[in-house]
């Protein structure tokens, strides 16, 4: 659910109103990288429009990893994007370069020529995004990872704010509240540990892979 930064910068401050809006903002901002480091969080979701005929579109410079993809060909048609790499793919369909234009299946992030992050979508998609109604789009949960100020609203897939109130408290603690710092680090390190247990319970899915026949001569996926 997305959480206004004004709002945890006032919870924090509940506890120490000393702590001035901007010092906490500074520390939510450090901290925050460091809780995103260590936990897969999705914060921001783009979509990108389509072109016939063309593979590779600009991708935002601050994104670090695209946690999950889809292909949107109307508002109700829209199937995963598959992950992939230009080396896996070379090792798993060696004439993936000859494919012809289509519905996208796989997607890869890389850098163009300059060193800007792009994305590479296989097959080549066939259309145009519609200017009217915004469709097919190539939809993108990700990683991009900017300084907030006090007006943004952040979407972080969180159960609630403690992961971030506990650490601006603990950054506090740690100059301005010395008696109480070993405290503040415990509650932080538990709102960690919480945090990292919601994101493993998503995580745990049966993955697999569902070939169409085309790739396995008709047999059945899976079976050869």
């Amino acid at each position: 659910m997305p959480y206004t930064v004004q709002s945890i910068i006032d919870n924090a401050r509940e506890t120490y109103p000393t702590m001035s809006s901007a010092r906490a903002l500074g520390y939510l901002n450090t901290v925050r990288r460091s809780v995103l480091s260590m936990v897969p969080l999705v914060q921001s979701a783009n979509t990108i429009s389509v072109a016939n005929g063309t593979a590779n579109y600009l991708y935002a410079a601050a994104a670090t990893r695209i946690q999950s993809a889809r292909y949107a060909a109307s508002e109700t048609d829209i199937t995963n994007l598959i992950f992939t790499s230009k080396d896996k793919l070379d090792f798993d369909m060696p004439y993936w370069r000859q494919m012809g234009l289509g519905r996208p299946i796989w997607i890869m992030l890389e850098n163009d020529n300059t060193g800007r992050p792009q994305i590479r979508v296989v097959p080549t998609p066939n259309v145009d995004t519609d200017v009217v109604t915004g469709y097919p789009q190539i939809q993108l949960f990700d990683d991009i990872n900017t300084d907030l100020i006090l007006t943004d609203t952040i979407y972080d897939d969180v159960e609630n704010t403690l992961i971030y109130e506990t650490a601006i408290l603990k950054e506090w603690a740690r100059k301005h509240d010395v008696a109480m710092y070993a405290s503040r680090v415990q509650d932080y390190e538990n709102e960690m540990a919480k945090t990292q247990r919601y994101w493993q319970n998503k995580s745990k899915q049966v993955n697999f892979r569902l070939s169409p026949s085309w790739m396995t001569n008709g047999i059945f996926p899976g079976r050869r």
